[in-house]
């Protein structure tokens, strides 16, 4: 299965660095000073617990096109931001499911609209945790 990550905040970083380290096809969409960084360092993540420290260097894009290929797109931006996101994974029809991890408690219709009924998934992200130099 080819994934893409469209979003590298925490939960985006997350689920990129696991699902790559568990031998999936994935690729991280970022941009930015966040593109900068993880392009340098790669994904640090931190156990808050056991405070082991690991480094995931997953396959970097920032952009998508409307021809790119993939089996799913994970979407885990804030709710906020459905609405600049929308445009471009509506465009990318070459894009089988679209899973949507963020608070629905505004309901689905917009991105049932935009994307198509049978391309949306839903679902809520289920780890947490801060970017580094806050919440410390």
């Amino acid at each position: 299965m080819k994934i893409l990550i469209y979003g590298a905040g925490v939960q985006g970083s997350l689920y990129g660095a696991r699902l790559y380290e568990a031998g999936h096809d994935v690729t991280l969409l970022a941009r930015g000073s966040r593109l900068a960084d993880l392009r340098a360092q790669g994904i640090i993540l931190e156990d808050r617990i056991s405070k082991r420290r690991t480094v995931t260097r997953v396959p970097i894009v920032d952009q998508l096109s409307p021809y790119d290929k993939y089996d799913l797109a994970m979407v885990p931006v804030r709710r906020e931001q459905i609405g600049d996101v929308l445009p471009t994974l509506s465009a990318a029809r070459d894009i089988r499911s679209v899973l949507f991890m963020h608070n629905h408690a505004g309901g689905s219709d917009q991105l049932i609209a935009a994307i198509g009924r049978e391309r949306v998934l839903l679902g809520f992200a289920g780890a947490s945790g801060s970017p580094p130099g806050r919440c410390r």
